[in-house]
């Protein structure tokens, strides 16, 4: 496992990117998932604007990604709070939509929300 050092934290991939089918057992998992420290406010806007592309067939693969956090022994939602709610909104009823997964190692909470 390589570890990426950054002047805003250390971390390392430890699966992915891979592209999966959003089951609504993985759509439930990375909802419930803890944000990120640095997480930003969900948007209103935002969740339409991807809504209307989806409803149009235009909505793009989204990046989902996870970190684990050896301090904490937590694993954090990183990417994909927008896209996930819009899926988790459609309370079961799935389109065939995949996703871009990865997950990523930190060693510290600072370095998740780095």
């Amino acid at each position: 496992m390589k570890t990426e050092c950054h002047s805003q934290g250390s971390w390392s991939v430890i699966e992915g990117p891979k592209v999966i089918r959003a089951s609504r057992a993985i759509v439930e998992k990375f909802h419930a998932m803890e944000p990120c420290p640095s997480d930003r406010k969900l948007s209103a806007k935002r969740l339409s604007d991807l809504s209307s592309e989806r409803k149009k067939g235009r909505l793009r693969v989204p990046e989902w990604a996870s970190a684990f956090c050896a301090e904490t022994n937590m694993e954090y939602r990183v990417n994909g709070k927008h896209t996930n709610e819009l899926l988790f909104s459609l309370n079961g009823e799935l389109p065939e939509q995949i996703v871009i997964m990865t997950r990523f190692r930190c060693e510290t909470l600072a370095d998740v929300a780095a």
